[in-house]
């Protein structure tokens, strides 16, 4: 896997040709250092910014998100070829201190749910001051929590903890409902498998059910169209 964004990328159409040259050419960068870095970080990286751009994020966002993947992989930035301001270089470096989990597999339990408060405080204070830091972040938890199956049993717990203390509030905080539908699904079949499939068993009864309501409603309604002299598909 090979690809991040090039500055002919139809995705970064909406920001202007300056910002998408700086964005290419720091990829460019990137690439030649692609070796440097486990594989699994690097695809990280590449979906990290696919969400970053879905969401339109501004450039500096764009180019944060690239220099947090170099810095966090200790990847000098002194060669790179363009000059990045302090705002790109202090989102950075700011990612990097949030984005990262206060609680590992040593971290004593009864320490686990402050620490996650505390993280939980931090982004609330910045999805004040800085809304695009707070999404960036989520952006990165966002990929973490997609390749979840790839982990062992303890390090997926572990995210599946965090997601639930943390990014599932962040999300109500932030109104993206969809999105905490989606990521509270994935936690629950981490943290209570057998709950998780007796919701998915009702639901796909559930749907089974409205299927057929459905159906009959149509059947129904064809009927009495028929009647009135006019034929009709529903």
């Amino acid at each position: 896997m090979l690809n991040l964004l090039g500055s002919d990328d139809s995705a970064l159409e909406y920001l202007d040709s300056t910002n998408r040259g700086l964005i290419a050419a720091l990829s460019s960068y990137m690439k030649h250092r692609w070796h440097l870095v486990p594989e699994f970080k690097n695809r990280q990286l590449q979906e990290t910014l696919e969400v970053v751009v879905s969401w339109k994020m501004p450039a500096n966002a764009v180019l944060a998100t690239v220099v947090w993947h170099l810095i966090d992989n200790k990847i000098s930035l002194s060669e790179t070829p363009v000059n990045l301001d302090h705002e790109v270089l202090e989102m950075a470096y700011r990612l990097q201190a949030v984005s990262h989990s206060p609680v590992t597999y040593t971290t004593p339990h009864h320490l686990r749910r402050p620490a996650r408060v505390e993280r939980l405080r931090t982004l609330f204070v910045t999805a004040y001051t800085d809304i695009t830091l707070a999404l960036l972040c989520l952006a990165v938890h966002i990929v973490r929590m997609g390749s979840i199956e790839t982990l062992n049993h303890r390090d997926a717990r572990l995210l599946a903890e965090d997601n639930e203390a943390i990014f599932l509030p962040l999300t109500e905080f932030l109104g993206m409902w969809q999105l905490r539908r989606e990521l509270a699904d994935l936690s629950l079949k981490f943290l209570n498998r057998r709950l998780w499939h007796n919701i998915r068993q009702r639901l796909e009864l559930a749907r089974g059910e409205q299927q057929e309501y459905i159906e009959d409603i149509c059947t129904m309604l064809e009927a009495q169209l028929s009647n009135g002299g006019i034929e009709a598909v529903i």
